[in-house]
């Protein structure tokens, strides 16, 4: 067992909205249907991902 080697993991790079770019992604939900102006709001305010919502 000493010698197996476990695998390496490599973390992808994540980008994320600053404050500005989610202000202005939230006044342009206003113009969307409520479904998804709900579910981006709840992703952006949680920080969900987008297979947990």
């Amino acid at each position: 067992m000493e010698k197996i080697k476990k695998p390496k993991r490599t973390q992808k790079e994540t980008s994320v909205y600053d404050k500005v770019e989610a202000e202005l992604l939230m006044s342009c939900l206003q113009k969307e249907e409520t479904m998804w102006s709900v579910m981006i709001e709840i992703a952006i305010t949680t920080g969900l991902r987008r297979g947990e919502l």
